[in-house]
């Protein structure tokens, strides 16, 4: 197939990447100007956004399946990184003293572990995505993903956290 890429979907990746270096400059600016208990857990977050973007800008650029679900797979990584960081980066805020227990740090980043493992088992495990295709719409990124069980447990597990951190 041909694959002819858009100047607009030119500058979404372009934009993808630049917001990539922007995330990463602020964590490097964020270590400096926090708190040292703030540190880890903004540099968490702000790793993980910035995977994510590389990640998606990537996969934009490739024009054939695998490639593309090799970037989801690394996408993978950042994008459940973020609440868990989130989280934690919220709580350390408002409690300097907040300390990760055991527990806390496997409810966490338990699920998150588990959807990364079983995504880059596919398709041998389809509980994250079930189907996978190429999009022939001229606009799309060129993927096409169904989401199987374990995804929505994945997205209930990261808008608790999210929530919580954000009214914590």
């Amino acid at each position: 197939t041909d694959y002819n890429m858009h100047l607009p979907f030119l500058f979404s990746i372009i934009i993808l990447y630049l917001a990539a270096i922007t995330t990463l400059l602020q964590a490097i600016v964020g270590q400096s100007r926090l708190p040292k208990y703030l540190v880890r857990a903004l540099v968490g977050l702000m790793l993980s956004v910035a995977v994510w973007e590389i990640a998606e800008g990537t996969s934009a650029i490739f024009p054939d399946l695998p490639s593309k679900i090799l970037c989801a797979k690394f996408e993978y990584f950042g994008i459940y990184g973020v609440a868990p960081c989130w989280y934690i980066l919220c709580r350390k805020y408002a409690d300097s003293t907040m300390r990760l227990t055991k527990n806390l740090k496997l409810l966490l980043f338990g699920i998150p572990g588990v959807t990364v493992i079983l995504v880059f088992l596919y398709p041998l495990s389809q509980a994250v995505r079930s189907r996978v295709g190429l999009d022939t719409e001229p606009w799309g990124d060129g993927a096409v993903l169904n989401h199987g069980f374990w995804f929505w447990i994945q997205i209930v597990h990261n808008y608790i956290f999210t929530f919580l951190g954000a009214f914590t």
